[in-house]
């Protein structure tokens, strides 16, 4: 095909413009999914962090509960075994042994409420019944 030079350059050089723009959009098209994709991902993590801090408070929640519910039942169990002993007036060694370690938890987990002068009282009792 002969045709004119000039004719046939303006559309060799109007084919690399195209080319050229056709390029350039396509590199747009691929930034903007990069960014559509970088909001997306952005709203995602914040999501999760959003998440995560909702069930990180929500077990700070619980574990607060369940601490106080242990300190409460351990209490309840320490006043109930002193006043047992306190009728008995003795404390057998088992008894001393589980009754100390039982206050030794309460107080690790924070307990307190005047228990300890009532334990006190109770370990000063002799390991064996007294008969008089």
């Amino acid at each position: 095909m002969q045709g004119n030079p000039y004719i046939l350059s303006l559309i060799a050089q109007t084919g690399v413009i195209i080319t050229a723009l056709l390029t350039f959009i396509n590199q747009m098209r691929t930034n903007k999914k990069a960014q559509q994709n970088d909001k997306i991902l952005l709203e995602l993590k914040e999501q999760i962090e959003k998440d995560i801090n909702e069930k990180l408070k929500e077990n700070e929640k619980n574990n607060k509960a369940q601490k106080e519910a242990t300190i409460a039942m351990l209490r309840s169990q320490i006043v109930s075994k002193c006043e047992t002993y306190q009728r008995e007036k003795y404390l057998p060694e088992y008894a001393r042994y589980c009754l100390t370690d039982l206050f030794k938890q309460y107080t690790t987990l924070g307990g307190n409420h005047g228990v300890n002068l009532l334990v006190d009282e109770v370990l000063k009792l002799p390991a064996i019944k007294i008969e008089k």
